[in-house]
């Protein structure tokens, strides 16, 4: 076959698969969306290298970074919220789904603060020392 004849048939196939495609297109991404249900959600104490995290997302979410022992929500090792143990408060990105790590943030906080917990005697985290489950 002719080399400009493969060329215009391949054009005239994008063009009707394209067509096609209009009603079912989604932006592309690159990787996995971050609302993905297969997104995985890492909960874990802030560190000293994650304090300029937790800032930004008090400043993404126009409120005062929380203080005390703050726990911290990655999905896909990106931050998307953080929650003081201390008083509750809590900061997330308003441009990502973080309603459901903000929601798994609070239930690890009520589990942390219920008595009998070993976490419980242990108020301060101790960097380099993980928390018990």
């Amino acid at each position: 076959m002719h080399t400009d004849l493969h060329i215009h048939l391949g054009r005239e196939r994008a063009r009707v698969a394209g067509s096609a495609r209009v009603t079912t297109a989604r932006p592309a991404h690159r990787g996995r969306p971050i609302s993905s249900p297969e997104a995985p959600v890492a909960l874990r104490p802030v560190r000293e290298d994650d304090r300029g995290a937790v800032a930004r997302l008090a400043a993404l979410d126009s409120r005062p970074a929380p203080t005390g022992d703050v726990l911290l929500a990655l999905v896909d090792d990106r931050p998307v919220a953080a929650l003081s143990l201390d008083d509750g408060s809590v900061v997330a990105d308003p441009f990502a789904p973080s309603a459901g790590a903000v929601e798994l943030l609070q239930v690890r906080a009520d589990r942390l603060r219920a008595p009998g917990t070993l976490t419980t005697r242990r108020r301060r985290w101790v960097p380099g020392r993980r928390a018990a489950a």
